[in-house]
């Protein structure tokens, strides 16, 4: 009877063990992710920090370059205002099938 009362105590203490490491591995395992967690939430803000003063040092740029532009051409392209631009010529249509590609490239 001792001997089966030994037993039944060192196999209860034995699930105590486990049940107590299985809770520890739990809190572990929590604690990782959070860590996990707060390490993305703080290369995320540096990230946007980082951006935050490339924007910053971008803008004064930005600006000089849209006042010389209202400056010289009052913010328009001149490229795109000039009237003598040469048109796009009139290419006969490549009809897949009937003609040669070779052909049709070495004209030009």
């Amino acid at each position: 009877m001792e001997n089966q009362e030994k037993l039944e105590e060192e196999r209860e203490e034995k699930r105590r063990q486990e049940e107590e490491e299985r809770e520890e591995r739990g809190r572990r395992e929590v604690e990782e992710k959070e860590a996990r967690r707060q390490e993305r939430e703080v290369r995320k803000l540096e990230m946007e920090a980082k951006l935050l003063k490339q924007k910053e040092a971008v803008s004064p740029a930005t600006t000089e370059h849209e006042l010389e532009l209202a400056r010289f051409g009052q913010g328009q392209d001149p490229v795109n205002n000039r009237e003598d631009q040469a048109k796009t010529p009139n290419l006969p249509l490549f009809v897949d099938g009937k003609d040669d590609i070779d052909a049709s490239l070495a004209a030009y």
